[in-house]
């Protein structure tokens, strides 16, 4: 059996049983970011290392190699963020082959140092080396009161799902670039070559909300609300409240693909809360004007969930999915994922 074979998401599964949890490690393993006890009274730090998705826009010339650097830092930001913790610092690995231009490995690391500078994050260096292949990972660190850390499977039946985002604009900018719909210059490229978490989101709801449970998005909507809930519990979707990005919905009617497909592919940087309802409503309805937040769905007991839209007054359920799952389908491979995107119904009825 080869690692293609299980994929990354089962082997994870199948692992984090059998290593042993120190004392001082608070949250567990399997949450965005690890919190640790570092013997204050209320402070402990939240930790993460991510590797950073190969990055489309740079290789296919709409963007410099500024932007790997730049999703490194959003990729380990988002991740502190969705614990409830303050990203502090950050440091960028980069290894590279002998034979690469030495502007682009510039390139990357002042990306990553001007996205942390944009969000008063201390960049404070890394490591460069050598290897067969370039990659790029980073790692940040951040703080928490301990008494308030969140974690991922932790909601409640009743609690109501509060989206961070838009969905699809990654995927749709991709496609209308792809197919010449769009000119370099038109704005387009910025949504791949800039990616943003939501950080002022996150700020908001934890400091106006108390939320039972978190995810950020990083490897699509589905993932997102299967780790919101326990095994007895699941998610009923409200399809009329996905807010799909109006450059997903230009490229739904340009390509003739179903808009509902672009809620569910990765590149945007979303997240995930469950809050009491009332929790829900008050947020969404004193957010600060601009701010992209939608009551998406309910935490229901596992029979319940599914997907369902008032406007059809039907019951959906899914045919395929377009998250990123390592070892089998990543968006950074570009045609395999691009082209179910495109070809498939994500979502049927029942």
């Amino acid at each position: 059996m080869q690692m293609n074979d299980i994929g990354e998401k089962s082997f994870l599964r199948s692992l984090i049983p059998s290593l042993k949890r120190a004392d001082t490690f608070i949250n567990g393993f399997g949450n965005d970011a690890s919190v640790i006890d570092i013997g204050l009274p209320e402070i402990s730090v939240a930790f993460k290392i991510d590797r950073a998705a190969r990055p489309i826009a740079a290789y296919m010339g709409w963007a410099g190699f500024d932007t790997w650097g730049r999703l490194a830092v959003t990729a380990n930001l988002s991740d502190i963020l969705a614990v409830g913790a303050l990203p502090t610092a950050f440091m960028l690995s980069v290894t590279v082959p002998g034979d690469w231009d030495p502007e682009r490995v510039r390139s990357i690391i002042l990306g990553a140092a001007e996205a942390c500078d944009s969000k008063g994050v201390a960049f404070v260096g890394g490591d460069t080396k050598e290897g067969n292949e370039a990659n790029v990972v980073g790692t940040a660190i951040g703080v928490i009161n301990k008494k308030k850390v969140v974690s991922r499977r932790s909601a409640n039946v009743g609690d109501s799902i509060v989206l961070a985002g838009r969905l699809g604009g990654f995927a749709g900018a991709y496609l209308l670039m792809k197919a010449g719909l769009v000119t370099k210059n038109s704005g387009y490229e910025r949504c791949l070559s800039h990616p943003e978490c939501a950080w002022d989101e996150a700020k908001f709801i934890f400091g106006s909300c108390a939320v039972t449970s978190a995810v950020d998005l990083s490897d699509g909507l589905s993932e997102g609300l299967q780790l919101l809930t326990s095994d007895q519990q699941g998610i009923l979707l409200d399809l009329d409240q996905l807010p799909i990005h109006d450059w997903a919905l230009k490229a739904s009617k340009a390509l003739n693909v179903n808009a509902t497909n672009f809620a569910f592919t990765v590149g945007d940087w979303g997240m995930l809360f469950s809050m009491s309802d009332a929790d829900a409503q008050r947020a969404v309805r004193l957010a600060p004007r601009g701010m992209p937040l939608s009551i998406i769905g309910t935490v229901v007991p596992q029979e319940a969930a599914g997907f369902y839209s008032g406007k059809t007054k039907a019951r959906y359920k899914m045919n395929c999915e377009l998250g990123n799952e390592h070892f089998r389908r990543r968006m950074e491979n570009e045609s395999d994922y691009f082209t179910q995107l495109v070809s498939t119904e994500v979502l049927s009825k029942i």
